[in-house]
Protein backbone atom coordinates (compact mmCIF):
# COMPACT_ATOMS: atom_id res chain seq x y z
CA UNK A 1 0.00 0.00 0.00
CA UNK A 2 1.25 3.40 -0.94
CA UNK A 3 1.43 6.14 1.57
CA UNK A 4 -1.09 8.42 -0.03
CA UNK A 5 -3.52 5.63 -0.88
CA UNK A 6 -6.31 5.38 1.66
CA UNK A 7 -7.06 2.08 3.20
CA UNK A 8 -9.25 -0.15 1.04
CA UNK A 9 -11.85 -0.59 3.62
CA UNK A 10 -12.46 3.14 3.55
CA UNK A 11 -12.77 3.25 -0.28
CA UNK A 12 -16.33 3.13 -1.41
CA UNK A 13 -16.83 0.49 -4.06
CA UNK A 14 -18.72 1.54 -7.12
CA UNK A 15 -21.63 -0.76 -7.73
CA UNK A 16 -22.30 -1.81 -11.36
CA UNK A 17 -25.66 -0.54 -12.51
CA UNK A 18 -27.94 -2.92 -14.39
CA UNK A 19 -29.38 -0.05 -16.49
CA UNK A 20 -27.61 0.94 -19.73
CA UNK A 21 -25.76 4.15 -19.70
CA UNK A 22 -27.65 6.96 -21.46
CA UNK A 23 -25.44 9.42 -23.23
CA UNK A 24 -25.88 12.97 -22.17
CA UNK A 25 -27.93 15.05 -24.56
CA UNK A 26 -26.01 17.32 -26.88
CA UNK A 27 -26.58 20.87 -26.14
CA UNK A 28 -26.76 22.97 -29.25
CA UNK A 29 -25.01 26.19 -28.79
CA UNK A 30 -26.60 29.20 -30.32
CA UNK A 31 -25.05 30.10 -33.67
CA UNK A 32 -23.34 33.37 -33.98
CA UNK A 33 -23.35 35.35 -37.21
CA UNK A 34 -20.23 33.60 -38.51
CA UNK A 35 -21.72 30.12 -37.92
CA UNK A 36 -24.93 31.04 -39.70
CA UNK A 37 -23.03 32.20 -42.74
CA UNK A 38 -20.91 29.03 -42.81
CA UNK A 39 -23.97 26.79 -42.69
CA UNK A 40 -25.63 28.76 -45.45
CA UNK A 41 -22.58 28.33 -47.68
CA UNK A 42 -22.55 24.58 -47.04
CA UNK A 43 -26.26 24.26 -47.92
CA UNK A 44 -25.78 26.29 -51.13
CA UNK A 45 -22.88 24.09 -52.14
CA UNK A 46 -24.91 20.92 -51.57
CA UNK A 47 -27.81 22.25 -53.61
CA UNK A 48 -25.55 23.18 -56.52
CA UNK A 49 -24.01 19.70 -56.49
CA UNK A 50 -27.46 18.00 -56.62
CA UNK A 51 -28.55 20.25 -59.46
CA UNK A 52 -25.37 19.40 -61.36
CA UNK A 53 -25.58 15.64 -61.03
CA UNK A 54 -29.30 14.97 -60.96
CA UNK A 55 -29.82 15.15 -64.77
CA UNK A 56 -26.88 12.81 -65.27
CA UNK A 57 -28.33 10.35 -62.84
CA UNK A 58 -31.70 10.49 -64.58
CA UNK A 59 -30.27 10.08 -68.09
CA UNK A 60 -29.81 6.24 -67.99
CA UNK A 61 -33.40 5.75 -66.82
CA UNK A 62 -34.67 8.04 -69.54
CA UNK A 63 -32.72 6.20 -72.21
CA UNK A 64 -34.00 2.85 -70.98
CA UNK A 65 -37.61 4.02 -71.17
CA UNK A 66 -37.09 5.38 -74.68
CA UNK A 67 -35.46 2.15 -75.84
CA UNK A 68 -38.25 -0.02 -74.38
CA UNK A 69 -40.95 2.06 -76.02
CA UNK A 70 -39.12 1.87 -79.37
CA UNK A 71 -38.85 -1.92 -79.19
CA UNK A 72 -42.52 -2.25 -78.37
CA UNK A 73 -43.51 0.07 -81.19
CA UNK A 74 -41.18 -1.31 -83.86
CA UNK A 75 -41.08 -4.93 -82.81
CA UNK A 76 -42.64 -7.72 -84.87
CA UNK A 77 -46.36 -7.43 -85.07
CA UNK A 78 -48.52 -10.39 -84.27
CA UNK A 79 -49.99 -11.96 -87.39
CA UNK A 80 -53.70 -11.44 -87.78
CA UNK A 81 -55.80 -14.27 -86.49
CA UNK A 82 -57.02 -16.45 -89.30
CA UNK A 83 -59.94 -18.74 -88.83
CA UNK A 84 -58.73 -22.18 -89.76
CA UNK A 85 -61.16 -24.30 -91.67
CA UNK A 86 -60.98 -28.06 -91.52
CA UNK A 87 -60.96 -28.93 -95.19
CA UNK A 88 -61.17 -32.62 -94.38
CA UNK A 89 -64.65 -32.20 -92.93
CA UNK A 90 -66.01 -29.46 -95.20
CA UNK A 91 -64.82 -30.84 -98.54
CA UNK A 92 -67.01 -33.28 -100.33
CA UNK A 93 -66.10 -36.89 -99.59
CA UNK A 94 -64.60 -38.92 -102.37
CA UNK A 95 -67.21 -40.89 -104.27
CA UNK A 96 -67.25 -44.60 -103.49
CA UNK A 97 -65.68 -46.90 -106.05
CA UNK A 98 -68.09 -48.35 -108.57
CA UNK A 99 -69.41 -51.81 -107.75
CA UNK A 100 -67.68 -54.70 -109.53
CA UNK A 101 -69.24 -55.95 -112.72
CA UNK A 102 -68.82 -59.55 -111.54
CA UNK A 103 -67.60 -60.71 -114.93
CA UNK A 104 -64.64 -62.70 -113.58
CA UNK A 105 -64.12 -64.91 -110.55
CA UNK A 106 -61.10 -62.79 -109.62
CA UNK A 107 -63.52 -60.01 -108.65
CA UNK A 108 -64.66 -62.16 -105.70
CA UNK A 109 -68.37 -61.47 -106.12
CA UNK A 110 -70.17 -63.48 -103.48
CA UNK A 111 -73.69 -64.66 -104.13
CA UNK A 112 -76.39 -63.72 -101.64
CA UNK A 113 -79.89 -64.98 -101.16
CA UNK A 114 -82.33 -63.23 -103.49
CA UNK A 115 -79.55 -61.75 -105.67
CA UNK A 116 -80.06 -62.54 -109.34
CA UNK A 117 -77.36 -63.16 -111.92
CA UNK A 118 -77.84 -62.98 -115.66
CA UNK A 119 -77.15 -66.00 -117.83
CA UNK A 120 -74.86 -65.62 -120.83
CA UNK A 121 -76.27 -65.73 -124.38
CA UNK A 122 -79.91 -65.92 -123.31
CA UNK A 123 -82.50 -63.66 -121.74
CA UNK A 124 -82.71 -65.59 -118.47
CA UNK A 125 -81.45 -65.25 -114.90
CA UNK A 126 -81.07 -67.31 -111.71
CA UNK A 127 -79.86 -67.06 -108.10
CA UNK A 128 -76.43 -68.63 -107.53
CA UNK A 129 -75.93 -70.68 -104.37
CA UNK A 130 -75.52 -68.20 -101.46
CA UNK A 131 -71.91 -68.00 -100.33
CA UNK A 132 -70.50 -69.13 -103.68
CA UNK A 133 -68.38 -66.87 -105.86
CA UNK A 134 -69.91 -66.18 -109.25
CA UNK A 135 -69.02 -64.47 -112.53
CA UNK A 136 -71.19 -63.36 -115.43
CA UNK A 137 -68.84 -64.07 -118.32
CA UNK A 138 -69.35 -63.75 -122.05
CA UNK A 139 -69.38 -67.49 -122.74
CA UNK A 140 -71.05 -68.68 -119.55
CA UNK A 141 -72.18 -67.67 -116.09
CA UNK A 142 -70.29 -69.70 -113.48
CA UNK A 143 -70.54 -70.13 -109.71
CA UNK A 144 -68.39 -72.22 -107.39
CA UNK A 145 -67.79 -73.07 -103.77
CA UNK A 146 -64.02 -73.36 -104.35
CA UNK A 147 -61.54 -73.75 -107.18
CA UNK A 148 -61.80 -77.54 -107.23
CA UNK A 149 -65.05 -78.00 -105.30
CA UNK A 150 -68.74 -77.92 -106.16
CA UNK A 151 -69.62 -75.64 -109.05
CA UNK A 152 -72.15 -74.91 -111.78
CA UNK A 153 -72.25 -73.10 -115.13
CA UNK A 154 -75.05 -71.97 -117.45
CA UNK A 155 -75.28 -70.62 -120.98
CA UNK A 156 -77.69 -70.17 -123.83
CA UNK A 157 -77.41 -71.46 -127.40
CA UNK A 158 -79.14 -71.06 -130.70
CA UNK A 159 -81.98 -73.57 -131.19
CA UNK A 160 -83.02 -74.95 -134.59
CA UNK A 161 -86.08 -73.39 -136.11
CA UNK A 162 -87.69 -76.82 -136.37
CA UNK A 163 -88.10 -78.09 -132.84
CA UNK A 164 -88.55 -81.59 -134.17
CA UNK A 165 -85.06 -81.61 -135.68
CA UNK A 166 -83.49 -83.66 -132.87
CA UNK A 167 -80.05 -83.99 -134.43
CA UNK A 168 -79.50 -80.24 -134.71
CA UNK A 169 -80.79 -79.73 -131.18
CA UNK A 170 -78.48 -82.44 -129.79
CA UNK A 171 -75.53 -80.96 -131.64
CA UNK A 172 -76.24 -77.49 -130.25
CA UNK A 173 -76.57 -78.89 -126.73
CA UNK A 174 -73.34 -80.86 -127.03
CA UNK A 175 -71.47 -77.75 -128.16
CA UNK A 176 -72.84 -75.78 -125.22
CA UNK A 177 -71.90 -78.62 -122.85
CA UNK A 178 -68.30 -78.59 -124.02
CA UNK A 179 -68.12 -74.82 -123.46
CA UNK A 180 -69.42 -75.19 -119.90
CA UNK A 181 -67.11 -78.00 -118.81
CA UNK A 182 -64.22 -76.09 -120.35
CA UNK A 183 -65.07 -72.97 -118.27
CA UNK A 184 -65.18 -75.07 -115.09
CA UNK A 185 -62.10 -77.13 -115.85
CA UNK A 186 -63.98 -80.44 -115.81
CA UNK A 187 -62.70 -83.52 -117.58
CA UNK A 188 -65.53 -85.75 -118.81
CA UNK A 189 -63.43 -88.82 -119.57
CA UNK A 190 -65.73 -91.63 -120.70
CA UNK A 191 -68.86 -89.88 -119.46
CA UNK A 192 -71.36 -89.02 -122.17
CA UNK A 193 -74.82 -87.50 -122.23
CA UNK A 194 -77.54 -89.50 -123.91
CA UNK A 195 -79.61 -86.56 -125.10
CA UNK A 196 -82.50 -88.74 -126.25
CA UNK A 197 -82.98 -90.29 -122.80
CA UNK A 198 -83.20 -87.70 -119.99
CA UNK A 199 -83.17 -89.00 -116.42
CA UNK A 200 -85.93 -86.65 -115.31
CA UNK A 201 -88.16 -83.78 -116.39
CA UNK A 202 -89.10 -80.80 -114.23
CA UNK A 203 -90.84 -77.47 -114.68
CA UNK A 204 -89.72 -74.18 -113.12
CA UNK A 205 -92.56 -71.77 -113.65
CA UNK A 206 -93.22 -71.86 -117.38
CA UNK A 207 -89.76 -73.21 -118.16
CA UNK A 208 -89.65 -76.92 -119.04
CA UNK A 209 -86.36 -78.64 -118.19
CA UNK A 210 -84.82 -82.02 -118.90
CA UNK A 211 -82.24 -83.49 -116.46
CA UNK A 212 -79.39 -85.96 -117.03
CA UNK A 213 -77.13 -87.40 -114.34
CA UNK A 214 -74.01 -89.02 -115.74
CA UNK A 215 -73.21 -92.47 -114.40
CA UNK A 216 -69.47 -92.32 -115.01
CA UNK A 217 -67.58 -89.99 -112.66
CA UNK A 218 -65.95 -86.83 -113.97
CA UNK A 219 -62.92 -84.98 -112.63
CA UNK A 220 -62.30 -81.39 -111.60
CA UNK A 221 -58.77 -80.75 -110.50
CA UNK A 222 -57.86 -83.58 -108.13
CA UNK A 223 -61.43 -84.43 -107.17
CA UNK A 224 -63.84 -86.86 -108.73
CA UNK A 225 -67.58 -86.45 -108.60
CA UNK A 226 -70.93 -86.56 -110.33
CA UNK A 227 -72.07 -84.27 -113.12
CA UNK A 228 -75.65 -83.04 -113.48
CA UNK A 229 -76.80 -81.69 -116.85
CA UNK A 230 -79.94 -79.58 -117.36
CA UNK A 231 -81.38 -78.37 -120.69
CA UNK A 232 -84.49 -76.41 -121.57
CA UNK A 233 -86.88 -76.86 -124.44
CA UNK A 234 -86.27 -74.40 -127.25
CA UNK A 235 -88.28 -71.19 -127.21
CA UNK A 236 -87.97 -68.08 -129.37
CA UNK A 237 -84.93 -69.58 -131.10
CA UNK A 238 -82.99 -69.95 -127.82
CA UNK A 239 -82.44 -72.74 -125.30
CA UNK A 240 -80.54 -73.21 -122.03
CA UNK A 241 -77.90 -75.72 -121.00
CA UNK A 242 -76.53 -75.94 -117.45
CA UNK A 243 -74.11 -78.28 -115.69
CA UNK A 244 -73.33 -78.81 -112.00
CA UNK A 245 -70.41 -80.71 -110.47
CA UNK A 246 -70.40 -82.18 -106.97
CA UNK A 247 -67.32 -83.94 -105.51
CA UNK A 248 -67.84 -87.38 -104.05
CA UNK A 249 -67.00 -86.16 -100.52
CA UNK A 250 -69.23 -83.07 -100.59
CA UNK A 251 -72.85 -83.99 -99.95
CA UNK A 252 -73.65 -80.66 -98.31
CA UNK A 253 -73.16 -78.56 -101.44
CA UNK A 254 -74.86 -81.23 -103.53
CA UNK A 255 -78.17 -80.44 -101.84
CA UNK A 256 -77.86 -76.72 -102.70
CA UNK A 257 -77.67 -77.05 -106.47
CA UNK A 258 -81.26 -78.00 -107.33
CA UNK A 259 -82.74 -75.11 -105.24
CA UNK A 260 -80.55 -72.78 -107.29
CA UNK A 261 -81.74 -74.35 -110.57
CA UNK A 262 -85.32 -73.85 -109.44
CA UNK A 263 -84.78 -70.06 -109.33
CA UNK A 264 -84.49 -69.91 -113.13
CA UNK A 265 -86.57 -67.13 -114.64
CA UNK A 266 -86.96 -65.35 -117.92
CA UNK A 267 -85.66 -61.82 -118.33
CA UNK A 268 -82.39 -59.94 -118.19
CA UNK A 269 -80.71 -58.58 -115.08
CA UNK A 270 -79.11 -55.15 -115.06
Amino acid sequence: MQANEPPRRFVRRQSKSLLPEVPAPRVRMPLDRRGVLRRARNLRSALSTCEAFTPMNRRPLYLALVLASTVLACGPKKPPKVDTVDTATTSDPAPPPPPPKCEKLDEKCEAKGGKKARIANISMNFEPVPGWMYAQGEKATVAQASNDGACMALTGHEAPADAKDAKKLESARQTALEVLVGELGITLGKAKVTWKSPSDKIEVGQIKLQVWELKDPVTRGTKKGALLVVASQPGDGKALVAVAFVPEDDEQNGTKIMPSIQTLASGDVK
